[in-house]
């Protein structure tokens, strides 16, 4: 006789009833409770850095792989949206656990909308008051099918699209790759350098891009010093940029435009005192026949303002205090005439108020005065081909009260030398003359570039 009995049908209906629980208290927890904590942990990360309301429409949790968070909304207090992500996918160490760390983010399908108001965007940003210095620093990150817009009142306009981010962590030091298309501009802008957190430090080294067919290199050094406003400090370079692809990135005309720039810029930001800094530019066959302060002083001097214009080199040495560039020298040179300004000249960006004396030599007068004249009496006589001329007063205003003719006086010898390799160049910039405005660039700042 079998002594075992079968089970009794109450205990089985526990059992069942056991597991059924626990079945719809996983099920609970990974569709409801989960979802719940994770929309609550992110918006206390986000909330340290933005004072607006974020929105996560859906959360997908897998304890294998990444939490992905879709439809990421991050809003002002008047319900304007400011960014919004299609998908963003969280890589985290120490998961599953009881304190995951990210370590790895991923966004596509993401929209940046800078809000513009009486001419200022004023995003709803928040500084952390204290850094956690045990939290695990972010290995990687990346950005896919991104665009910037800026929105007023009325209207929205995109300001780069197709954006695409990667950095990855290295030695204490991200990597950076980006790139993105201007508005207009047929083809990708690429970027690339380094941002070294530890030393709030972002050095861009290489620039590619087939619009701008040049090359572009930066260095900023962000400071913040105790009590005081961030202080930065850097240098932005470029090298042969061609003038035609610039103007169009920037969404500007271009059909007068051409020629290639080469510009070197050092500069200091000091809160109050603004933006100081030292610089050098070289412009190689630029179109200056609709430049309207070239023309009115040919016109008053009644030189020729046509084709010879179409094919102008320039080129100085500046410095500048805020909005106010002043010029350690500046020239300019094509098939009309030579000028260069007398040191100290200067711009006011802000007030549009131009103070400058130019020293002009026409091009074909002298020229044939070079064929005439032994060349030891040259300087003597080219003396006496010279226009000083000076200009003051707002840019805009009639060339009759801009510009006035004033007797020359004291000239340098160097800028005689310079007038007359013009004259003998037909008013091409020669090499020497690009190599002395760099080292009196490398003269003002201690350093030069090559």
């Amino acid at each position: 006789m079998n002594s075992q009995r079968a089970p009794r049908p109450r205990f089985l209906r526990w059992v069942l009833v056991a597991a059924i629980t626990g079945i719809v208290i996983v099920a609970a927890v990974h569709t409801v409770l989960l979802p719940v904590l994770v929309r609550h942990r992110v918006s206390q990360e986000v909330a340290r850095h933005w004072a607006g309301m974020i929105v996560i429409d859906q959360v997908r949790i897998d304890y294998d792989g990444p939490i992905i968070l879709e439809d990421v909304s991050l809003r002002d207090g008047q319900g304007r949206e400011w960014a919004a992500v299609r998908r963003a996918t969280l890589m985290l160490a120490n998961w599953p656990g009881r304190s995951p760390d990210l370590v790895g983010l991923e966004l596509a399908g993401a929209a940046i909308r800078l809000h513009r108001e009486e001419g200022a965007i004023e995003a709803p940003l928040r500084v952390p008051e204290e850094e956690d210095e045990d939290q695990t620093p972010l290995r990687s990150l990346a950005l896919h099918d991104a665009y910037v817009e800026i929105v007023d009142e009325d209207s929205s306009h995109r300001v780069v699209k197709d954006i695409s981010l990667t950095a990855e962590l290295a030695k204490g030091r991200y990597d950076l790759r980006l790139k993105g298309r201007p508005p207009q501009a047929p083809n990708l802008l690429t970027l690339a350098g380094t941002l070294d957190p530890n030393e709030d430090r972002l050095v861009i080294d290489r620039v590619v891009s087939d619009v701008l067919k040049g090359k572009i290199e930066a260095d900023i050094v962000k400071r913040d010093p105790p009590d005081a406003p961030a202080e930065y400090d850097g240098k932005f370079a470029t090298d042969a940029l061609d003038l035609v692809s610039l103007m169009q990135t920037l969404g500007l005309p271009r059909e007068r435009a051409r020629g290639q720039l080469t510009l070197d810029y050092r500069f200091a930001y000091r809160g109050g005192d603004g933006l100081r800094g030292n610089g050098m530019f070289l412009i190689d066959d630029a179109d200056l026949l609709h430049v309207p302060i070239i023309t009115h002083i040919l016109e008053r001097l009644k030189l020729p303002v046509g084709q010879g214009l179409s094919k102008s080199d320039a080129g100085g040495v500046f410095s500048n205090k805020g909005a106010v560039v002043t010029f350690r020298e500046a020239r300019l040179a094509n098939a009309v005439s030579a000028m260069e300004t007398e040191p100290g000249g200067a711009v006011n960006l802000q007030t549009e108020h131009l103070d400058f004396y130019v020293i002009v030599v026409p091009i074909e007068g002298a020229r044939k005065l070079l064929k005439s004249i032994p060349i030891i009496n040259l300087f003597v006589h080219l003396r006496d081909r010279l226009t000083r001329v000076h200009v003051e007063g707002r840019w805009s205003d009639p060339p009759a009260t801009l510009i006035r003719v004033e007797p020359v006086k004291d000239v340098r010898d160097a800028t005689l030398g310079f007038l007359r390799d013009m004259v003998h160049t037909g008013g091409e910039f020669s090499r020497q003359a690009n190599q002395d405005l760099r080292n009196l660039f490398s003269a003002m700042t201690g350093e030069g570039r090559e």
